[in-house]
Protein backbone atom coordinates (compact mmCIF):
# COMPACT_ATOMS: atom_id res chain seq x y z
CA UNK A 1 0.00 0.00 0.00
CA UNK A 2 1.24 3.14 -0.97
CA UNK A 3 2.00 5.55 1.81
CA UNK A 4 -0.01 8.83 2.35
CA UNK A 5 2.22 11.14 2.06
CA UNK A 6 3.13 10.16 -1.50
CA UNK A 7 -0.28 10.59 -2.51
CA UNK A 8 -0.10 14.23 -3.86
CA UNK A 9 -3.80 15.03 -4.94
CA UNK A 10 -5.61 18.10 -2.78
CA UNK A 11 -8.19 15.72 -1.64
CA UNK A 12 -5.81 13.23 0.02
CA UNK A 13 -3.62 15.75 1.68
CA UNK A 14 -6.52 17.18 3.24
CA UNK A 15 -8.07 14.26 4.30
CA UNK A 16 -4.49 13.13 5.61
CA UNK A 17 -4.07 16.43 7.77
CA UNK A 18 -7.33 15.84 9.32
CA UNK A 19 -6.68 12.63 10.21
CA UNK A 20 -3.27 13.46 11.65
CA UNK A 21 -4.74 17.06 14.28
CA UNK A 22 -6.98 13.86 15.71
CA UNK A 23 -3.40 11.69 16.02
CA UNK A 24 -5.05 8.50 13.73
CA UNK A 25 -2.18 6.01 13.42
CA UNK A 26 -0.51 6.36 9.92
CA UNK A 27 -1.53 2.61 9.37
CA UNK A 28 -4.86 4.20 9.34
CA UNK A 29 -4.52 7.35 7.58
CA UNK A 30 -2.89 5.01 5.01
CA UNK A 31 -5.55 2.76 5.03
CA UNK A 32 -8.60 5.71 4.30
CA UNK A 33 -6.46 7.63 1.79
CA UNK A 34 -5.98 4.34 -0.06
CA UNK A 35 -10.13 3.82 -0.59
CA UNK A 36 -10.42 7.44 -0.94
CA UNK A 37 -8.39 7.20 -3.77
CA UNK A 38 -9.72 4.28 -5.65
CA UNK A 39 -13.14 5.97 -5.20
CA UNK A 40 -12.09 8.97 -6.77
CA UNK A 41 -10.16 6.95 -9.63
CA UNK A 42 -13.24 4.59 -10.24
CA UNK A 43 -15.03 7.85 -11.53
CA UNK A 44 -12.14 9.43 -12.67
CA UNK A 45 -13.61 12.84 -10.74
CA UNK A 46 -12.58 14.55 -7.41
CA UNK A 47 -14.52 12.84 -4.49
CA UNK A 48 -16.13 16.51 -3.77
CA UNK A 49 -18.16 15.91 -6.95
CA UNK A 50 -19.58 13.08 -5.92
CA UNK A 51 -22.49 11.96 -3.48
CA UNK A 52 -24.32 8.85 -2.71
CA UNK A 53 -25.31 7.16 -5.84
CA UNK A 54 -21.65 7.27 -6.44
CA UNK A 55 -20.67 5.45 -3.14
CA UNK A 56 -23.52 3.00 -3.93
CA UNK A 57 -22.71 2.23 -7.42
CA UNK A 58 -18.93 2.21 -5.91
CA UNK A 59 -20.00 -0.47 -3.28
CA UNK A 60 -21.62 -2.73 -5.48
CA UNK A 61 -18.71 -3.03 -8.04
CA UNK A 62 -16.67 -3.63 -4.70
CA UNK A 63 -18.72 -6.66 -3.88
CA UNK A 64 -18.82 -7.76 -7.60
CA UNK A 65 -15.27 -7.54 -7.68
CA UNK A 66 -15.54 -10.03 -4.47
CA UNK A 67 -13.12 -8.02 -2.30
CA UNK A 68 -12.82 -8.93 1.14
CA UNK A 69 -15.81 -7.48 3.83
CA UNK A 70 -12.75 -6.30 5.62
CA UNK A 71 -11.33 -3.94 2.92
CA UNK A 72 -15.41 -3.04 2.21
CA UNK A 73 -15.86 -1.98 5.68
CA UNK A 74 -12.33 0.01 5.86
CA UNK A 75 -13.77 1.78 2.72
CA UNK A 76 -16.56 2.59 4.23
CA UNK A 77 -14.89 3.88 7.28
CA UNK A 78 -12.75 6.33 4.88
CA UNK A 79 -15.72 7.75 3.25
CA UNK A 80 -17.50 8.47 6.19
CA UNK A 81 -14.76 10.28 7.56
CA UNK A 82 -14.21 12.61 4.44
CA UNK A 83 -17.83 13.74 4.08
CA UNK A 84 -18.72 13.96 7.33
CA UNK A 85 -15.16 15.87 8.07
CA UNK A 86 -13.38 16.91 5.14
CA UNK A 87 -15.52 17.53 2.77
CA UNK A 88 -19.11 18.24 5.08
CA UNK A 89 -22.46 17.11 3.01
CA UNK A 90 -25.73 17.88 3.96
CA UNK A 91 -26.72 14.19 3.36
CA UNK A 92 -26.71 11.75 6.02
CA UNK A 93 -23.45 10.35 5.98
CA UNK A 94 -24.04 7.80 8.61
CA UNK A 95 -26.19 5.91 5.80
CA UNK A 96 -23.44 4.87 3.83
CA UNK A 97 -23.97 0.96 5.11
CA UNK A 98 -21.33 -1.46 6.48
CA UNK A 99 -20.84 -4.78 4.94
CA UNK A 100 -21.86 -7.55 7.54
CA UNK A 101 -18.10 -9.18 8.22
CA UNK A 102 -18.59 -13.09 8.75
CA UNK A 103 -17.49 -14.74 11.57
CA UNK A 104 -15.42 -16.92 11.32
CA UNK A 105 -13.05 -19.42 14.04
CA UNK A 106 -9.43 -18.94 14.12
CA UNK A 107 -6.59 -21.62 13.07
CA UNK A 108 -6.12 -23.10 16.13
CA UNK A 109 -2.63 -25.75 16.41
CA UNK A 110 -2.17 -28.14 19.15
CA UNK A 111 0.91 -28.09 21.09
CA UNK A 112 2.48 -30.67 19.18
CA UNK A 113 1.84 -28.39 15.78
CA UNK A 114 3.29 -25.62 17.32
CA UNK A 115 6.21 -27.55 18.73
CA UNK A 116 7.13 -28.80 15.16
CA UNK A 117 6.55 -25.87 13.43
CA UNK A 118 8.97 -23.86 15.90
CA UNK A 119 11.73 -26.55 14.73
CA UNK A 120 11.55 -25.85 11.19
CA UNK A 121 12.41 -22.53 11.58
CA UNK A 122 16.22 -22.13 10.83
CA UNK A 123 16.83 -18.63 11.60
CA UNK A 124 17.81 -17.56 15.25
CA UNK A 125 15.89 -14.03 14.38
CA UNK A 126 12.48 -15.43 12.76
CA UNK A 127 12.44 -18.52 15.15
CA UNK A 128 12.78 -15.98 18.92
CA UNK A 129 9.79 -13.46 16.75
CA UNK A 130 7.50 -16.49 16.58
CA UNK A 131 8.36 -17.50 20.11
CA UNK A 132 7.70 -14.26 21.20
CA UNK A 133 4.53 -14.11 19.41
CA UNK A 134 3.24 -17.80 20.75
CA UNK A 135 4.31 -17.21 24.31
CA UNK A 136 4.04 -13.42 25.10
CA UNK A 137 0.54 -13.78 22.69
CA UNK A 138 1.57 -10.41 21.51
CA UNK A 139 0.33 -9.18 17.55
CA UNK A 140 2.92 -9.37 14.98
CA UNK A 141 3.03 -5.41 14.67
CA UNK A 142 3.63 -5.46 18.71
CA UNK A 143 6.52 -7.76 18.44
CA UNK A 144 8.36 -6.50 15.86
CA UNK A 145 8.25 -3.09 17.27
CA UNK A 146 9.83 -4.24 20.71
CA UNK A 147 12.90 -2.33 21.92
CA UNK A 148 15.84 -3.92 23.85
CA UNK A 149 14.69 -1.64 26.24
CA UNK A 150 11.03 -2.61 26.64
CA UNK A 151 12.69 -6.21 28.40
CA UNK A 152 11.94 -5.66 32.17
CA UNK A 153 14.14 -9.40 33.19
CA UNK A 154 13.36 -7.85 36.92
CA UNK A 155 9.81 -8.10 36.70
CA UNK A 156 9.53 -10.54 33.88
CA UNK A 157 7.60 -8.19 31.58
CA UNK A 158 7.60 -6.87 27.66
CA UNK A 159 6.34 -3.27 27.53
CA UNK A 160 4.27 -3.03 24.58
CA UNK A 161 4.32 0.51 23.38
CA UNK A 162 1.76 1.58 20.81
CA UNK A 163 -0.47 -1.52 20.62
CA UNK A 164 -3.45 -2.05 19.88
CA UNK A 165 -5.63 0.69 20.22
CA UNK A 166 -2.49 2.62 20.32
CA UNK A 167 -2.41 1.57 23.93
CA UNK A 168 0.95 1.03 26.22
CA UNK A 169 0.79 -2.41 28.34
CA UNK A 170 2.72 -5.14 29.92
CA UNK A 171 2.72 -8.08 28.96
CA UNK A 172 4.12 -11.43 31.25
CA UNK A 173 6.78 -13.93 29.75
CA UNK A 174 8.16 -16.61 31.14
CA UNK A 175 11.59 -17.47 32.39
CA UNK A 176 12.35 -19.45 29.62
CA UNK A 177 11.15 -16.76 26.46
CA UNK A 178 13.89 -14.97 28.92
CA UNK A 179 16.30 -17.41 28.06
CA UNK A 180 15.50 -17.86 24.59
CA UNK A 181 15.65 -14.21 24.16
CA UNK A 182 19.06 -13.72 25.86
CA UNK A 183 20.07 -16.78 23.66
CA UNK A 184 19.12 -14.65 20.58
CA UNK A 185 21.13 -11.40 21.45
CA UNK A 186 23.97 -13.23 22.14
CA UNK A 187 24.25 -14.15 18.47
CA UNK A 188 22.71 -10.77 16.81
CA UNK A 189 23.39 -8.40 19.20
CA UNK A 190 20.68 -5.85 18.10
CA UNK A 191 21.14 -2.46 19.88
CA UNK A 192 18.07 -0.88 19.31
CA UNK A 193 15.05 -3.54 18.00
CA UNK A 194 14.83 -6.35 19.42
CA UNK A 195 14.36 -7.65 15.54
CA UNK A 196 15.79 -5.38 13.58
CA UNK A 197 15.03 -4.86 9.89
CA UNK A 198 17.36 -4.04 7.14
CA UNK A 199 18.78 -1.48 9.14
CA UNK A 200 19.95 -1.56 12.94
CA UNK A 201 17.26 2.01 13.07
CA UNK A 202 14.03 0.17 11.74
CA UNK A 203 12.21 -2.64 13.20
CA UNK A 204 11.70 -6.48 10.98
CA UNK A 205 8.94 -6.15 8.60
CA UNK A 206 5.53 -7.75 9.17
CA UNK A 207 5.37 -9.55 6.20
CA UNK A 208 8.82 -11.26 6.62
CA UNK A 209 7.71 -13.09 9.70
CA UNK A 210 4.43 -13.83 7.35
CA UNK A 211 7.37 -15.65 5.09
CA UNK A 212 8.73 -17.48 7.12
CA UNK A 213 5.71 -19.48 8.25
CA UNK A 214 4.86 -20.64 5.54
CA UNK A 215 8.19 -22.75 4.88
CA UNK A 216 7.97 -24.02 8.18
CA UNK A 217 4.67 -25.39 8.23
CA UNK A 218 5.04 -27.19 4.41
CA UNK A 219 8.01 -28.38 6.13
CA UNK A 220 6.04 -29.61 9.42
CA UNK A 221 3.58 -30.79 7.37
CA UNK A 222 0.82 -28.87 9.01
CA UNK A 223 -2.23 -29.03 6.68
CA UNK A 224 -3.50 -26.04 7.94
CA UNK A 225 -3.48 -22.19 6.77
CA UNK A 226 -0.16 -20.56 9.27
CA UNK A 227 -0.09 -17.18 9.87
CA UNK A 228 2.10 -15.10 13.00
CA UNK A 229 -1.55 -14.51 14.25
CA UNK A 230 -2.62 -18.41 14.28
CA UNK A 231 0.15 -19.22 17.09
CA UNK A 232 -2.04 -15.98 19.07
CA UNK A 233 -5.06 -18.09 18.41
CA UNK A 234 -3.45 -21.01 19.95
CA UNK A 235 -2.24 -19.56 22.77
CA UNK A 236 -5.58 -17.77 23.73
CA UNK A 237 -7.60 -20.73 23.24
CA UNK A 238 -6.11 -22.89 25.20
CA UNK A 239 -7.36 -21.81 28.50
CA UNK A 240 -6.71 -19.06 31.43
CA UNK A 241 -3.57 -20.40 32.86
CA UNK A 242 -1.11 -19.84 29.70
CA UNK A 243 2.22 -19.97 31.47
CA UNK A 244 2.23 -23.54 31.49
CA UNK A 245 1.20 -24.59 28.33
CA UNK A 246 3.65 -22.30 26.99
CA UNK A 247 6.34 -25.25 28.14
CA UNK A 248 5.43 -27.42 25.71
CA UNK A 249 6.92 -25.00 23.47
CA UNK A 250 10.45 -24.68 24.50
CA UNK A 251 10.92 -28.79 24.75
CA UNK A 252 12.20 -28.60 21.21
CA UNK A 253 15.53 -28.83 20.56
CA UNK A 254 16.73 -25.55 22.27
CA UNK A 255 18.81 -24.49 18.40
CA UNK A 256 18.88 -21.06 19.91
CA UNK A 257 21.01 -22.18 23.20
CA UNK A 258 23.94 -23.72 20.97
CA UNK A 259 24.24 -21.28 18.49
CA UNK A 260 24.50 -18.87 21.57
CA UNK A 261 27.11 -20.65 23.13
CA UNK A 262 29.12 -20.73 19.54
CA UNK A 263 28.77 -17.32 19.38
CA UNK A 264 30.09 -16.47 22.90
CA UNK A 265 33.37 -18.72 22.14
CA UNK A 266 34.17 -16.25 19.15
Amino acid sequence: MTPYSKRKTPFTQRMAEDMQVRNLSPRTIDSYIYHLDRFAKHFGKDPAELGPEEVRDFQLWRIKEKKSWSQFNQAVCGLRFFYSVTCKRDWVVKHIPFGHTPKTLPTVLGSDEVARLIACVRVPKHRAVLLTLYAAGLRLTEATNLKIQDIDSARMQLKVVLGKGRKDRYVPISPKLLKELRDYWLINKPPIYLFPGKTPDVPLHGATIQICCKMPAAQARLNKHVTPHTSLASGEYVGSDRMPYFQVVFTIPDTLSSFAQNASRR
